[in-house]
């Protein structure tokens, strides 16, 4: 039997710290309520089903949530638990709550969000900044709202008897009798302690009377974690994470970085994983960050209800095939992120009733002999396609390396590529990719006193020191045209002839021809 675990957030409800570093009375839904469009077609603000802008501390709001999930064929929540420095704890009440109200039946495990908690300027090593629109930076104030660090086996032990009451709980959800314990970033804990503690934790459950821990991680799929138990491949935060520097990935809209919510699914349900390692599959319902990031967030684009349901689907019948007892969901409640399967105003319960549809079909279920052998091509079919894509992805950092090669062996010859210009008697030209080749280009001619960058021709990319113009636009005289793309060389100068009167050169032709003189 599979069971959908959806994560949840538990920031509902006012703190003193909360109070204290964003205003009084702040919420999540204080970022939510506030939350405007910032392009044409953006989802925002988005608005609870009856304006239910609850507070978690209220009973009657568990139980609500408890019985929209029972209803709804939720298999249980993962609270996000927060342990810092010291054993100071914050959002920790929800679950405390739900702890003492045994008569609440919600399933539920905790995921140790183990980063430290920043102002938007501060500068640590998985920082995660909160609600950066709403701060007025104080130079005086700290940067480090709460510290993540690990501390001692006195302090490992104390962490322990904390969670020991929960784990005991008959909802706490266990696979082999073991309570399930994620840890949101794995490579933050430092190597040295990850171990022992872990370790140190398993022993104390042993003496509580369990067979043990099962350690899961997050956000470490690629990382090599012996002491996990397994890991959960968990969108979207790690496809964004690779944004900045894949840029085909992604476009923008006003200022805000969107990504085609096809493009995400297709490529998380396309990835292969070994055989050595459990990986439990986490989906996303949808994603967008700006009502707590602003300008400064991203976004998925082109979400619906029905493409959810049937990537849902995928997913479980993937996760069927890998033979995982469950499937996770981003998220139960995440509205500040726009993560979230809780009715709204604009699509009611249809996120939550395509849930249910899919786990009707599919909890108790074992694929048949001809399901599993169509099922098994289309996802071999995703590998190949995924396969395809790793492969132009290696071709085109292996372009870059060799650009970049010819291009310090330039340097190395006292040449730069003021010269080549020159020699071609151009003064005026215009880049096609301001990507990081480009702004190395912009970089190098910033000084020249014979060529001048006229302007720029990108399908994102915005510039203070000139016009960015789109691939598609009718675009301006010009001497020459400069393309520092990689790929595409050809299809990219046959697209532009019909728009630009200039002669079209790859920096790559320039940097070779300068090299060989």
């Amino acid at each position: 039997m599979i069971k959908t675990i959806a994560i949840y957030l538990p920031q509902f409800y006012r703190t003193p710290e909360n109070d204290e570093w964003w205003g009084e009375g702040f919420t999540e839904w204080t970022a939510v309520k506030n939350a405007i469009p910032l392009f044409e077609g953006h989802n925002q603000p988005r608005v609870p089903l009856d304006n239910r802008y609850y507070n978690l501390l209220e009973k009657p709001v568990m139980q609500w949530q408890a019985e929209l999930a029972r209803k709804y064929k939720i298999g249980g929540f993962c609270f996000y638990h927060y342990w810092f420095e010291n054993g100071r704890r914050i959002l920790e009440k929800p679950a405390e709550n739900l702890l003492n109200w045994k008569d609440i039946d919600m399933p539920f495990c905790f995921s140790w969000a183990n980063e430290s908690w920043i102002r938007t300027w501060g500068n640590i090593h998985g920082g995660n900044a909160w609600a950066p629109i709403y701060e007025q930076r104080d130079d005086e104030g700290k940067g480090v709202l709460l510290r993540q660090s690990y501390g001692s086996q006195e302090e490992w032990k104390e962490h322990f008897d904390y969670l020991l009451p929960f784990f005991k709980d008959e909802r706490y959800i266990k696979i082999d009798g073991k309570p399930i314990f994620i840890i949101y970033r794995p490579s933050l804990i430092p190597s040295y302690c990850r171990n022992d503690m872990f370790n140190l934790w398993k022993e104390k459950a042993v003496e509580a009377g369990f067979p043990g821990i099962y350690f899961i991680g997050q956000n470490c799929v690629e990382g090599n974690f012996a002491i996990l138990d397994a890991k959960i491949d968990q969108e979207p935060k790690s496809y964004f994470s690779k944004m900045s520097y894949e840029g085909e990935r992604w476009e923008k809209k006003g200022n805000v970085r969107t990504l085609s919510y096809d493009k995400l699914w297709e490529d998380f349900l396309g990835r292969r994983y070994g055989s050595e390692e459990k990986i439990f599959l986490g989906g996303v319902v949808d994603y967008d960050c700006t009502p707590r990031r602003g300008e400064k967030g991203n976004a998925l684009i082109d979400v619906t209800r029905e493409k959810f349901h049937i990537y849902f689907e995928k997913l479980v019948k993937k996760s069927i095939w890998m033979g995982n007892e469950y499937v996770f969901l981003n998220a139960w409640n995440e509205w500040g992120e726009g993560m979230y399967l809780e009715p709204d105003s604009s699509n009611g319960y249809a996120y939550l009733e395509a849930v249910k549809d899919v786990m009707d079909k599919y909890e108790d279920a074992i694929l048949h002999e001809e399901e599993t052998y169509t099922f098994i091509n289309n996802i071999e079919a995703m590998y190949r396609e995924e396969l395809e894509k790793k492969d132009k992805r290696i071709v085109k950092f292996s372009g870059y390396f060799n650009l970049m090669s010819s291009w310090l062996t330039l340097k190395e010859q006292g040449k730069n590529l003021e010269e080549f210009f020159i020699n071609k008697k151009v003064s005026r030209i215009a880049i096609y990719g301001v990507g990081v080749l480009g702004k190395h280009m912009l970089a190098e001619l910033k000084n020249s006193k014979f060529v001048t960058v006229e302007y720029g021709i990108d399908r994102g990319a915005e510039l203070e020191e000139f016009k960015v113009y789109n691939p598609q636009a009718e675009l301006p005289k010009t001497q020459m045209v400069v393309v520092t793309a990689i790929f595409d060389f050809e299809s990219i100068k046959n697209s532009l002839r019909a728009r630009v009167d200039a002669p079209i050169i790859s920096l790559e032709e320039i940097v070779d021809q300068l090299v060989r003189g």
